[in-house]
């Protein structure tokens, strides 16, 4: 799952990280807030959060699951599975 250490998704502070957001199908999008432990339910949801114009490389890692269809209208984005999940 993406970088490890203290910043990291597998480390002590994996809280909602500028450029990383988590999205899994038992996610909310209203009270989530893209931590590994408070995610968004969509892939659009997450996306929303993300500035058009981001200074900053972001990533979305996605559990397992069907999601909807999304637009993604910024740039510096990459859309990644955790673990074997493809997309």
């Amino acid at each position: 799952i993406g970088p490890t250490g203290a910043t990291g998704p597998t480390g002590p502070n994996n809280g909602p990280l500028t450029g990383q957001l988590f999205v899994a199908q038992n996610g909310n999008d209203i009270t989530g807030d893209g931590s590994i432990n408070n995610p968004y339910a969509t892939i659009g949801a997450a996306l929303q959060t993300i500035p058009v114009n981001s200074s900053v490389y972001n990533v979305i890692q996605v559990a397992p699951g069907n999601y909807p269809a999304f637009t993604i209208a910024t740039s510096r984005v990459t859309i990644q599975g955790i673990g074997d999940t493809q997309i």
